[in-house]
């Protein structure tokens, strides 16, 4: 008798023991709900970013290649100018101002699309940082339907 109490006390030690260990995989469990909801909140914010940084790029390399088609034009122009008016300085001038704002319109557009690409990029290793712990978190709740089948 004495040694089936022992046990009995035991067994509801080792009882209490799991409890307690089930009650902190459900605390830990809901802290990874929370992370799982800001994690897919961070991936939408992640996946807005990157379209929005493909938006801009876009947007940068349709300028870049107007910019491109004004700066042949006015090349034609520049060369046209020369062999008709070869004493008209100042027309050549201003048709070269012209080109040289177009050639920094065209560096500024360039380093828009690399900044709207780098910023694709690391929209890219957000969302795959996401997914990872996206996949830990599932991990621990498997960890979690274990503690409960102990339980039982």
């Amino acid at each position: 008798l004495y040694r089936a109490r022992e046990e009995r006390d035991e067994a509801l030690k080792e009882v209490e023991k799991l409890t307690t260990r089930a009650e902190s995989a459900e605390k830990e469990v809901e802290e990874l709900k929370d992370a799982l909801k800001d994690a897919a909140e961070r991936i939408g914010e992640a996946d807005d970013a990157l379209e929005n940084a493909q938006d801009e790029s876009r947007t940068n390399r349709v300028a870049v290649e107007d910019a491109k088609r004004e700066i042949a034009k006015l090349e034609k122009e520049i060369e046209a100018v020369y062999k008709e008016r070869k004493s008209d300085k100042a027309a050549v001038q201003e048709i070269e101002k012209r080109m040289s704002d177009l050639q920094n319109n065209v560096t500024l557009a360039m380093n828009g699309v690399a900044t709207a690409q780098a910023e694709r990029d690391a929209a890219v290793k957000a969302t795959k940082a996401i997914k990872s712990a996206l996949e830990s978190a599932e991990s621990l709740s498997t960890a979690r339907e274990v503690v409960e089948k102990i339980q039982v």
